[in-house]
């Protein structure tokens, strides 16, 4: 009873208190909402500009949003756009080029556009002069210069040569020796062999029949020439070129004794032979046609030879 008679009193003497103090500050409140809309009214606004969106994307859809977030009166500086609007990836085949574009209702990428690079073709394994084609046997391999077809340490005799399929198998040389050296029949053939540091004081290697000429006729020519004897005359410009190089010549004289077939202390007094002086340069790469020379003018490839 107390708080309704405090509330409901008809006592009003006392503002902003009770039923009558709260009748009053409606009225009050009333008043001043009226008074801010006469003043509204007399008031003009012009819509400001629709935001300014970036490289012409179109929003998906009209967002909802309150209008203390509408931030489109707010004075900035307007984002400039992308000169060129496009990227562009450059590799060796040719420039990647993507450009955004309108697709419908959603920003998609267009097409991917590629332009080829313009490459000449080049044939491989490369033919030289249009040359005859050398036996695949004694050729360089192509694929894998170092796994020739024909497996021989030139400090031996033919015979103990051997060939290497391609799923390495080795296999005898004598279904092969009578093969021609070449798809083309020829009859004259020079060889050099610039793994020699001295072939300079000798003869290329001439290998000249009076028919086609065989795989068996290219390998006796070479060995044979390895074999020849160095005479004093040879001995001795080795030692004014190198004094070291006798001492060299000397040690892969006696390497090579210890190893042949023969009795070794009659091959030891045979002397030095053009083949001491390659030292362990003799495995068998293949032939190649020369760069700088002519016709069938080849050179022997060989590589350090695997100690057992």
């Amino acid at each position: 009873m107390h708080y309704y008679n405090a509330f409901y009193s008809p006592d009003c003497s006392s503002r902003g208190s009770g039923w009558c103090g709260w009748l009053r500050n409606s009225s009050l409140r009333c008043t001043k909402q009226k008074s801010i809309r006469s003043v509204n009214r007399g008031i003009h606004t012009t819509p400001g500009p629709a935001p300014p969106w970036r490289n012409g994307f179109v929003p998906r859809y009209t967002w909802r949003r309150p209008a203390w977030a509408d931030t489109s009166r707010v004075n900035r500086p307007t984002l400039p756009a992308r000169q060129p609007d496009y990227n562009v990836w450059s590799f060796p085949t040719g420039n990647l080029t993507w450009t955004p574009q309108m697709n419908g209702p959603s920003y998609l990428p267009e097409p991917v556009q590629w332009t080829p690079a313009t490459l000449s073709a080049m044939p491989w394994p490369q033919i030289v002069d249009e040359r005859p084609e050398i036996a695949p046997w004694l050729a360089l391999n192509p694929f894998q210069p170092a796994m020739p077809m024909l497996q021989w340490d030139i400090r031996q005799n033919p015979i103990t040569a051997r060939l290497t399929t391609g799923a390495h198998i080795s296999t005898d040389l004598a279904h092969a020796l009578s093969s021609p050296i070449t798809d083309i029949p020829v009859s004259i053939i020079e060889i050099s062999i610039p793994a020699c540091p001295m072939a300079y004081m000798w003869n290329v290697i001439r290998v000249q029949k009076s028919s086609a000429i065989k795989v068996q006729d290219v390998l006796d020519a070479i060995y044979e020439w390895l074999q020849t004897p160095l005479t004093r005359a040879e001995m001795e410009h080795i030692e004014y070129v190198n004094p070291d190089g006798v001492e060299a010549v000397l040690w892969a004289l006696q390497e090579r004794s210890s190893t042949s077939p023969t009795l070794h202390g009659w091959e030891y007094r045979q002397g030095p032979r053009r083949i001491d002086c390659l030292g362990d340069v003799r495995r068998w790469i293949g032939l190649s046609y020369s760069p700088m020379g002519q016709g069938m003018q080849l050179v022997l490839n060989l590589q350090t030879i695997q100690r057992q």
